[in-house]
């Protein structure tokens, strides 16, 4: 038996979650009432979850059980608080970003996506909400996979297109599929609004308004390369990260240097 915090701490597409400790674990516990959702989609998510271990992919950590007509599935607790409330919500949040924590978090859902497309899983719902951010170590955890899909080098995927519209690539809005791709243009939104620390519009965000917003920043061309309009034009997940990394070194660099040099680094700053 689970013992159930009464307090909710996420909303899934399909259920709620709840802080638990199940034999002897702390749990995040995603309940999914059996009237809202399909047996194959079950069977999706089970599956997609058997495919992933990963530091930043959360983790199913014991087989998922029906029980009084509600789907259980016990996931790793993140102990933290979703990207969404660390940036948009900061009064609320414990959570304060340093050049340091922001280059850990970058790394780390890139890392995480990679993998992701690696196994041929395309989230689909990528948002600041669904990715938690854990005290103290600030590891990203990409979460929630309720329409998550596996898709095939034919093309063929096990799921329906669905989504947050707020992060949908401009071809999602014009009527075609969710891919790898649009996961990749999605992520380049979410950092582009991690580096700003504001909310980029998504009728605007394309590759040259991304690389004008974060000028002079060492991230703004690779960042930019993710948000092509022009989905054969971006990049794949794993061409990028070495550059994610080369940028993230250099942003940190910069912090050292306006430590180590504040009234020539300020003049810079004032000059661009």
């Amino acid at each position: 038996m689970a013992t159930y915090s009464r307090r909710t701490i996420g909303q899934g597409c399909f259920g709620k979650v709840y802080k638990t400790q199940y034999k002897g674990e702390t749990t995040a516990m995603k309940k999914i009432p059996e009237s809202n959702i399909k047996q194959k989609n079950i069977d999706r998510e089970i599956q997609i979850y058997q495919k992933l271990n990963h530091p930043n992919i959360v983790k199913l950590l014991f087989y998922p059980w029906k029980e009084d007509g509600t789907w259980n599935f016990p996931l790793e607790f993140i102990d933290g608080e979703d990207l969404e409330k660390v940036l948009f919500k900061q009064r609320e949040s414990r959570i304060k970003l340093s050049r340091s924590a922001k280059v850990t978090i970058i790394n780390g859902m890139c890392q995480g996506l990679s993998f992701l497309h690696d196994k041929n899983i395309v989230h689909q719902d990528l948002k600041p909400d669904n990715i938690m951010i854990e005290y103290g170590t600030f590891r990203p955890v990409l979460v929630d996979f309720g329409v998550a899909k596996i898709t095939s080098s034919t093309g063929f995927s096990t799921a329906t297109n669905n989504g947050n519209r707020a992060y949908a690539a401009p071809e999602v809005c014009q009527g075609s599929d969710r891919n790898k791709s649009t996961d990749i243009w999605a992520m380049g939104k979410i950092i582009a609004e991690l580096l700003l620390g504001s909310t980029v519009e998504t009728e605007k965000c394309g590759c040259r308004y991304v690389e004008e917003i974060l000028k002079g920043m060492p991230y703004a061309k690779s960042v930019s390369q993710m948000v092509y309009t022009n989905p054969c034009q971006r990049v794949e997940m794993r061409q990028i990260l070495g550059d994610i990394e080369m940028a993230g070194e250099a942003f940190k660099r910069d912090i050292l240097m306006m430590r180590l040099f504040p009234i020539q680094c300020f003049k810079v700053e004032q000059q661009r």
